[in-house]
């Protein structure tokens, strides 16, 4: 158990914080709805070349939610949540990419 207290916030900054949270929010929704239109559980298997370039096109619908999302905080604290949200979708990608080729039936099929 820690000793300390969080520290306090105004109600601006408080307000600042969860509208940023809830544009990165619907900024990341976007960007999994749209990727898992081309590589979700029902599609195939896509060429790294196709899914590099679905994930960016992603990428960039989703940014623009974000950045088209009214906020609060100024643009230092919108930047910090629109980083978040670049560093979570290149995790995502990673999580993608293994998921694209887990369908690879060539490479499973593929003989000693």
């Amino acid at each position: 158990q820690q000793d300390t207290l969080p520290e306090a916030m105004t109600m601006l900054q408080a307000t600042a914080e969860a509208n940023n949270l809830s544009a990165l929010a619907s900024a990341q929704e976007l960007y999994n709805d749209e990727m898992g239109k081309k590589v979700g559980g029902d599609h195939g298997y896509l060429n790294e070349t196709e899914l590099t370039s679905h994930h960016a096109q992603c990428c960039e619908l989703a940014e623009k939610e974000f950045n088209s999302t009214r906020k609060i905080g100024g643009p230092e604290l919108s930047k910090t949540y629109l980083d978040k949200l670049e560093k979570y979708m290149e995790d995502q990608l990673q999580q993608y990419i293994k998921i694209n080729e887990s369908k690879n039936i060539f490479k499973s099929a593929r003989t000693p």
